[in-house]
């Protein structure tokens, strides 16, 4: 399974195939791609005509995103081409209940001993692009408990 929209989607859609295809060629078959975010509609009929184009109809296209009924729904009206749908946190928790969204961004690099290289993580999505930098994570409470979480750079050692 190939998670492919770090990026740029359709450019990662295109390279998995191309891996999947030399997968093929040794026996092996790949099972699917996953989309997590973007315009899944779109994107899913993008990916399955360049699958399709590949020779790799059997290959999966897995969607998921905070993904609920009524998105589902929407999807599918769209003519979305999502083969399974992975539904997680609607699913475990109410739309009243809170829930926390995250995940790990790569901020920094360094070979052992070496200085420090930032990294960015660029996406369609601005929300999604990363802030560069060694980072640290700081947890405030006062006189009542937890205040609140930051997420800082601390700069590289």
């Amino acid at each position: 399974m190939f998670l492919v929209d770090t990026y740029d989607t359709l450019e990662g859609v295109r390279r998995a195939a191309a891996v999947a295809r030399r997968l093929r060629e040794r026996g092996h078959r790949a099972i699917g791609i996953r989309l997590d975010s973007g315009d899944l509609a779109y994107l899913s009929i993008a990916a399955r005509a360049i699958l399709d184009e590949a020779g790799l109809s059997d290959v999966k296209i897995v969607a998921s995103n905070e993904l609920d009924e009524h998105l589902i729904a929407s999807l599918k009206e769209q003519g979305a081409r999502i083969d399974v749908w992975g539904v997680g946190t609607r699913l475990v928790t109410g739309g009243d209940q809170a829930a926390l969204g995250g995940v790990y961004k790569l901020g920094a690099v360094r070979e052992a001993g070496g200085p420090w290289r930032t990294r960015v993580k660029v996406s369609e999505q601005a929300v999604k692009t990363s802030n560069p930098g060694v980072q640290q994570v700081r947890r405030f409470s006062g006189p009542d408990g937890f205040a609140a979480d930051v997420i800082y750079e601390r700069g590289g050692d």
